[in-house]
C-alpha cells in the first residue's frame, strides 16, 4: 500500500531528488510520499506577499489503503501509526523514527516550489523538478546576469529587489541574497550608497566604508 514507510537505508544520506507523489487534503496541507523519507505534510501561507511553508507534519500513519485494508481507517491515530510501522517492509520500519539525519534531508526547497505551483495552478512536478535539478549545481554566469537585471528592474520601478528575485525563481530570501551576492562578486551588479537600502551604483559595499 502506498502510506507504508518503504524508506530504503541507502537513500537517507542524501536530499531527495525523485519527484513525489502529492496529495491536497482539504484543511489545507499537502502531502507528499519521499523516497527515503516517508510521507511528509506541508502547510502554506504567504509571508511578506510570498507562499512559504509554515506547517510541517512527518507522520507514518497511512494515508491510502487497498479495499482490504479499509478497517485501518476506523483506527485510532495511534493504532494507524502502530499498523503501519507493523506492516512495513522488513528492515524498513526503524525509518519511521524521526532523527537530526532524517530532518536534514527534507527538501524543503522542492516542497515549497511544488505547492507554491499548484497553488497559483501551475505543474508542481515540474517546479519540484527543476529546484531539485538545480541543487548543488554550479549557476553559470548568464544565471548572475539575469539576477542583476532583475535586481536593477526592480529598483528602476521602486520595488524590493530582493522579493522580485524570490518571486522570479520561486526561492526564499537568504537564497534570492546568495543569488545577489553572486552577481556582485561577479562584478554584474554594484552596491547600494547606504547599508539598509536597495541600490547598485555604488563600486564597493557601504559596509567596507
Amino acid at each position: 500500500m502506498a502510506g507504508r514507510n518503504t524508506s530504503h537505508p541507502r537513500a537517507r544520506r542524501r536530499r531527495v531528488s525523485e519527484l513525489p507523489a502529492i496529495v491536497e487534503s482539504g484543511d489545507g496541507w499537502f502531502g507528499f510520499l519521499l523516497r527515503g523519507i516517508g510521507w511528509v505534510e506541508v502547510a502554506m501561507a504567504k509571508v511578506d506577499g510570498l507562499p512559504e511553508i509554515v506547517g510541517l507534519r512527518m507522520d507514518v500513519r497511512p494515508m491510502f489503503v487497498d479495499e482490504s485494508e479499509l478497517y485501518v481507517l476506523d483506527m485510532t491515530a495511534e493504532q494507524q501509526r502502530q499498523w503501519a510501522i507493523d506492516n512495513a517492509p522488513h528492515g524498513a520500519a526503524s525509518a519511521a523514527v524521526i532523527t537530526a539525519e532524517r530532518l536534514r534531508s527534507l527538501p524543503l526547497a522542492e516542497l515549497r516550489a511544488a505547492v507554491a505551483a499548484r497553488m497559483a495552478g501551475d505543474d508542481a512536478f515540474g517546479a519540484f523538478g527543476k529546484v531539485a535539478r538545480e541543487r548543488g549545481k554550479a549557476w553559470p554566469d548568464d544565471h548572475y546576469l539575469q539576477v542583476a537585471e532583475v535586481y536593477k528592474s526592480a529598483v528602476e520601478h521602486r520595488k524590493p529587489p530582493l522579493k522580485a528575485i524570490q518571486q522570479h525563481w520561486l526561492v526564499s530570501r537568504p537564497a534570492a541574497a546568495k543569488y545577489v551576492k553572486g552577481a556582485r562578486e561577479r562584478g554584474f551588479l554594484g552596491w547600494p550608497e547606504r547599508a539598509g537600502l536597495a541600490g547598485y551604483d555604488a563600486a564597493e559595499s557601504p559596509f567596507t566604508k
